[in-house]
């Protein structure tokens, strides 16, 4: 590593003096731009490794790793590298408005057409991989191939004479055939030698023909040296060129020449260019190898790089002191684009200091240490639109062919199915100021003949799809406009792209019949089903729509149009973020700005952008329509009309007909007031027609089993469940809240402990007790019972207990029990078979009386109907009691007397409710 820093340096010190000083001239914005954004990928890429991105753009081909300043590149490309770097990091950088620009820079980077990671050029070719087969000789040898000592000839004579003999190349050079004088062969073509052959039997056989193959060739024995990774002798065929003998050498070191290789052969040096062979240009001037020929790769000479929109950007070896540009371009493959771009050279002057100068001219000539950039103008397509999101083709679309928006939404085969037509968006560039703008319009009105939109050269028109319009009401859109980060935030290819490695890699496993399991693996567009962990999750790049959204609210504190959600609860509607807004990051601000919302008796409430003059139908027709449910007197409407906030309230067939409608209104589709209540209740159990009922207004449990043709005979009413999703939440609150109040508490209850107790281990025991009993907390599933009578006989003559019925609730009515359950520190817990007249106290003796551990003055009963009450069964306050079938004992742990008698005693009530949804969520299960 030092030794490679140590060439870094002088490398460096050749190529941009030893000053180190910045350019001084004034440079292009643009490529300012891309070089900083370029450095910043670049030192991303060093931290992973070296690797730059491995898709294009973020998607689809994957591309060969590029090397950082850290893996073992030449020094020639550090030095370029570096004085990327040095350009970069002069403070006159400043970064244009256009943050879209930035963008599509961004994707020409992710593309590898573009980096700062540029290599010499033509080396790796020579490189043959360890362990590669040698290459085979396959077909015949031209006509030109010169015979040597050794070479095997395949002679073969039809017609009077038959006979096909195997012969060498002997050491004096000839070959001898019988009845035939001898031919020389060593030094001679194959053409010279067949047609000396012929001539030779024509005259001494009698109508018989020849016929001449070469069968093997003969080896030689090169002397390779100079700038190579294995000097010495290598053996190669007489077919063999020079190029077959360096990758015998493994290849030319990239401190070696390419453009001047030596081929010394009878004394006389032959200088090769391999960049016709290397490069595909040219003519090439390989030659074929003799006896005795050594090559002599001298080192490198001057070097030039080019770089940007080209075919092939690297470093390219130049002969003499300059290259002319266009040649330049020649050896890059070309520029990407037959015009509209600018060519930007990067320079050192005689006093080591850099500078950079623009044309739009492919003229000129570079020289030593010189760096081209091919940069792509903007607007290189004249006389087009570009249409863009979901459509069926994203491309140019020519401006004559569609010179309004009208014309083109006429042609539906450009877009695909479910467009979102009400808010087109139209990007396009000020002629005056040269800012990016974008612009809403109604196309669904427009194609109804409203007033059309003209289209202008260059415009971008994007097309929304109602899944995009959707995630405007996602939870993480939401979590960025109440100023929080968003929970998931990657956007949709990247996520379907790492969720498509992940399943590829399940199903391999599988494969491998390793047995791993993987969630997730059926193909849906949620994120529920997300079978990507954490890890890769952070790895995924945030979409730069939700970026660009939460600057904004960074700095101006909100929208302008505030739509801050009322409210940030657990994610239902979590989606990735769409391309679209990846794309364009300014367009999700944009559409936001012009949302309005719907809400109330409409299949899809939410935001939806809208024109500064848009027609509510067309709203509520991309909401789904209204419902069965929706008032048609009941749709009111608030927005703003000269600043001032208004509101009235239309009929509904006004709503979906001309009514007018602008951004941030809010709109409220009503339902009609009915006796019916939202919701259904539940029966089931012992009840003659169980199953699920609307519910009245008003509606009592005497009502609704009346309904349901009363309970069987079978029925235990006293063992009813009746659940409440209320009491259920209010439940499950009370026991986090006390899980809370205990881990708050444990630091004053161990001092306490500490102080009752001398042995270090009751401390210990003590706070795993907590601990255990917090966490029973937290996974305890609270059933939201609530104590009824459920008799229809008793609700009849005692109507103040027959409760009022809510959404959601549900009765389970179970058959007469034959059990009661003891649980909790007695020795051994289960049921006994309940007898009548039998106390609470016989059964605990049943099940082998209490244990040491247990809290005997806590004890309690759960009844049937999920009452509860102390059991007492100390000697001093005893009092014998009497339980139905279906009841509970529950016998707790003493945790320690002296210190949590206070504590479990405000605690009994919670242990008890949770006893209770325990045996509830039992005897339903029963």
């Amino acid at each position: 590593m030092v030794r490679l820093k140590t060439f870094a340096a002088l490398a460096l010190a050749l190529l941009c003096g030893v000053s180190g000083t910045a350019f001084a001239q004034q440079r292009p914005d643009d490529l300012l731009l891309q070089f900083q954004q370029r450095l910043q990928q670049g030192d991303e890429n060093e931290d992973d490794g070296g690797s730059v991105q491995d898709q294009t753009g973020g998607r689809g081909t994957t591309q060969p790793p590029q090397q950082d300043l850290f893996s073992p590149a030449s020094p020639i490309e550090l030095a370029y590298r570096k004085r990327f770097q040095e350009f970069d990091q002069t403070p006159s950088v400043r970064l244009p408005s256009d943050m879209e620009q930035e963008q599509s820079l961004k994707q020409l980077q992710k593309s590898g057409k573009w980096s700062f990671n540029l290599k010499q050029i033509g080396y790796d070719v020579l490189q043959v991989p360890a362990g590669a087969p040698a290459p085979r000789l396959l077909g015949g040898v031209s006509d030109s191939y010169i015979l040597g000592i050794g070479d095997q000839l395949s002679i073969t004579l039809r017609g009077q004479t038959n006979s096909t003999r195997q012969l060498y190349v002997g050491r004096d050079g000839q070959v001898i055939l019988p009845n035939l004088p001898p031919v020389v062969a060593a030094g001679r073509s194959f053409a010279d030698f067949r047609s000396d052959l012929e001539a030779q039997v024509a005259s001494s056989l009698l109508e018989t023909q020849v016929f001449v193959s070469l069968g093997s060739v003969r080896q030689l024995s090169i002397l390779v040296g100079g700038e190579v990774s294995n000097p010495g002798m290598v053996t190669v065929s007489s077919l063999s060129s020079v190029i077959d003998a360096l990758a015998a050498a493994k290849g030319i070191n990239k401190t070696g020449t390419l453009r001047a290789v030596q081929l010394i052969r009878d004394g006389q040096t032959h200088t090769l260019d391999l960049y016709p062979v290397l490069l595909g240009i040219g003519k090439p001037e390989d030659m074929p190898l003799r006896e005795g020929d050594r090559i002599v790769v001298p080192p490198v000479g001057p070097t030039v790089a080019v770089f940007a929109a080209v075919s092939r950007p690297g470093i390219y070896e130049i002969k003499g002191g300059s290259l002319p540009v266009q040649e330049a371009l020649r050896f890059a493959g070309g520029a990407l684009l037959a015009d509209g771009q600018r060519f930007v050279r990067i320079s050192l002057g005689p006093d080591g200091r850099g500078g950079v100068s623009e044309t739009t001219s492919a003229k000129g000539t570079l020289k030593r240490g010189d760096m081209l950039g091919v940069i792509t103008r903007s607007g290189g397509t004249r006389g087009a639109i570009y249409l863009s999101g979901h459509v069926a083709s994203q491309g140019w679309i020519s401006l004559s062919a569609s010179p309004s928006l009208r014309a083109l939404l006429a042609d539906r085969s450009l877009l695909r199915n479910e467009p979102y037509l009400p808010f087109v968006v139209v990007k396009r560039q000020n002629a005056a100021t040269m800012a990016t703008e974008y612009k809403g319009v109604d196309g669904a009105h427009l194609q109804r003949g409203g007033e059309d939109f003209p289209l202008q050269d260059q415009d971008q028109v994007i097309i929304l799809s109602q899944s995009e319009i959707r995630y405007l009401n996602s939870y993480d859109v939401s979590q960025v406009l109440a100023g929080s980060d968003p929970a998931y935030g990657f956007s949709a290819s990247d996520w379907a792209n790492e969720r498509n490695k992940e399943k590829e890699k399940a199903q391999s496993g599988r494969a491998n019949g390793n047995g791993q399991t993987f969630p997730g693996q059926q193909d849906s567009p949620s994120l529920k089903q997300d079978p990507l962990d954490g890890q890769v999750r952070k790895a995924l790049k945030t979409c730069e729509g939700l970026r660009f959204l939460a600057d904004e609210i960074a700095e101006k504190g909100t929208l302008a149009i505030d739509l801050r959600p009322q409210e940030t609860s657990p994610p239902s509607n979590v989606q990735p973020c769409p391309d679209v807004y990846d794309k364009y990051p300014a367009l999700l601000s944009f559409v936001l700005h012009h949302a309005m919302s719907v809400s109330g008796a409409v299949y899809r409430p939410g935001r939806y952008p809208v024109s500064d003059e848009g027609f509510l139908a067309d709203i509520l027709a991309a909401a789904g329509g209204a419902t069965g449910k929706a008032d048609p007197d009941g749709v009111e409407i608030t927005q703003l009309r000269d600043a001032v906030a208004m509101r009235q309230k239309i009929p509904l067939a006004l709503a979906q007909s001309d009514f007018l409608i602008g951004p941030s209104a809010s709109v409220v589709v009503a339902e009609r007031f009915t006796n019916i209540d939202g919701g259904l209740v539940t029966l089931g159990g012992e009840v003659r027609n169980p199953g699920r009922y609307t519910l009245l207004r008003g509606e009592r449990l005497s009502q609704l089993l009346s309904r349901a043709g009363g309970l069987t005979d079978e029925a235990y009413v006293l063992g009813a469940v009746f659940r409440r999703d209320s009491i259920k939440a209010e439940e499950q609150g009370s026991y986090e809240a006390l899980a809370h109040e205990i881990e708050m508490a444990i630091p004053t209850m161990l001092q306490q402990q500490a102080a009752f107790s001398e042995k270090g281990s009751d401390g210990q025991t003590a706070m795993m007790a907590l601990q255990q009993l917090v966490r029973s907390l937290r996974s305890a599933r609270a059933a939201g019972r609530m104590v009824i009578d459920a008799d229809p006989a008793a609700l009849q003559s005692n109507p103040e207990a027959d409760v009022v019925l809510q959404a959601g609730d549900a009765l389970y009515v179970p058959k007469r029990p034959s059990h009661v359950m003891i649980s909790g520190e007695v020795m051994h817990p289960g049921a006994q078979r309940f007898e009548s007249g039998l106390a609470a106290e016989e059964y605990i003796k049943r099940a082998g009386g209490l244990r040491d551990s247990a809290d005997e003055s806590h004890a309690f009963i759960i009844l049937p109907n999920g009452a509860a009450q102390p059991l007492s069964t100390s000697s001093w306050n005893y009092r014998e009691t009497f339980l139905p079938p279906g009841s509970s004992i529950v016998v707790p742990r003493d945790l320690s007397p002296a210190l949590f008698w206070s504590f479990t005693r405000d605690a009994l009530g919670i242990f008890s409710n949770m006893a209770v949804s325990a045996a509830a969520l039992a005897s339903i299960n029963d």
